[in-house]
Parts: structure tokens; sequence; C-alpha cells
């Protein structure tokens, strides 16, 4: 069994009970409202890690907030809202800014520039249905 670690405010550690981990097949087992209410306290957890990619990418350019040990000539530079997506939704974020002092630029990061584009496959059969019926004002088929 494992232990989770809870950080509580002010630094202190607090240990929680300890929490039996579940295999795949007894998930399966569950209930519908049960599974329904896991899948949604695990939807926060995409946009998260997004998040602690794109911070990364910051460190490595800017280094850790309110320290000089970035590379030279890169600064943090205020947050800014955008969004990512994940799958073929979009959700909203908030990420943090770089820039290259030198230049007068903004610091081009990859990984935000990764999650800018949905990654679910779109189905071309469909889509083509779908246009062609609207231009062709058969809208029967494209339903």
């Amino acid at each position: 069994m494992k232990r989770i670690v809870k950080f509580g405010g002010k630094g202190k550690v607090e240990k929680a009970q300890t929490v039996e981990i579940r295999r795949l097949q007894e998930y399966g087992a569950l209930a519908l409202d049960a599974k329904a209410a896991i899948i949604q306290e695990l939807i926060p957890l995409g946009p998260m890690h997004i998040l602690e990619v794109i911070e990364e990418e910051v460190v490595s350019l800017a280094g850790d907030r309110y320290r000089r040990n970035g590379r030279l000539s890169y600064d943090r530079w205020g947050r800014q809202k955008g969004s990512v997506y994940i799958n073929d939704q979009r959700i909203p974020i908030k990420y943090q800014r770089a820039r290259n002092t030198d230049n007068n630029t903004e610091a081009a990061q990859k990984s935000y520039g990764m999650f800018q584009r949905p990654t679910g496959p779109v189905n071309e059969k469909l889509l083509k249905r779908i246009i062609h019926g609207i231009s062709c004002g058969n809208y029967r088929m494209c339903s």
C-alpha cells in the first residue's frame, strides 16, 4: 500500500490515510455512477500536467522565480490567457510568458505551441460528407 502525502499551508506536511489502489478489473466492475465520479475527478489532471510542462520550459529559459539562474537575457514576463487542446476539447488556461530582453521579443515556447493543435483523429469521410451536403443544400444527407 502506498501513502499519499498532503502538503498543507505554510509548508507543513500531513500524512493521509493509507489508500488502496485498485486494479483495472475492479474498476470495470464498478457502477456507472462511480465510474462517472472517478472520471470527473481525473479531468483536471490533464491541464495541470500541461501547465507543468510549460512552466518547466519557462524555468529552462528564464530560471526559477525570484532567482537569476536562467539563460542570459531571458526574463519572466507576466501571464497570459490562452487555450490548449486535450484531444478535441479546447481548455482555457493562464500560462507564464518569457521574453528575450536583448531583442525585445517574445520567447517562443515550443511546449505551448505543441498543445495548440487538436490531437484527436478526425474522420475525413464524415467531414467531407458534411461539407459536401451543406454546400449542395442537401441537409438531410449531412445530418
